[in-house]
């Protein structure tokens, strides 16, 4: 089934965004109509659908604490990916819109731009391009590599500052 971050709504896969509780748009930024008008069913507030766990919405798993495993060495990571799994990850993904294929390894990538989260969940080496990361992106599977990337592994922030935030959740 494919990932919905929200309230299921329709066919599987379909769903409605909700904000995080305490989102604000003065604390984060006016993203446009991202259902958070607490005058609608769509937004925050008493009847909004962002309500929490609910008989009819019970919660997957519950997230009781966040491990942070970012690291200046690749090698590291790639490790922490195979004792731990996916891990959240953040970069700048500026230069990541007209992404297709292959290994991206942009050359003016802003390592402390941060403005994408995404899921780190393997790496590898191609033969031409070097190592890299597969990382698991929010934007659907048609774009990139059904929905993938790889990124070009780097010690130091990382590509696009990929090494400088990387969590793991613990349930």
């Amino acid at each position: 089934m494919p990932y919905c971050a929200g309230i299921p709504i329709g066919k599987p896969g379909n769903c409605m965004p909700c904000m995080a509780k305490g989102y604000s748009r003065e604390g984060c930024g006016n993203h446009g109509d991202l259902y958070c008008k607490p005058e609608t069913t769509l937004g925050q507030g008493p009847t909004g659908l962002c309500q929490g766990e609910t008989e009819q919405y019970p919660y997957a798993f519950k997230i009781s604490s966040v491990v942070d495993l970012s690291s200046e060495s690749s090698s590291e990571i790639a490790e922490s990916l195979v004792n731990v799994g996916p891990l959240s990850v953040l970069l700048n993904a500026g230069r990541l819109q007209f992404y297709n294929s292959g290994v991206v390894n942009p050359s003016r990538c802003d390592p402390d731009g941060l403005n994408h989260a995404v899921l780190a969940v393997g790496f590898g080496t191609d033969p031409t391009e070097g190592d890299y990361f597969i990382i698991k992106n929010s934007w659907g599977t048609k774009w990139g590599e059904q929905g993938y990337f790889r990124i070009a592994r780097a010690d130091g922030k990382g590509t696009c500052g990929i090494n400088t935030h990387v969590f793991s959740g613990q349930v």
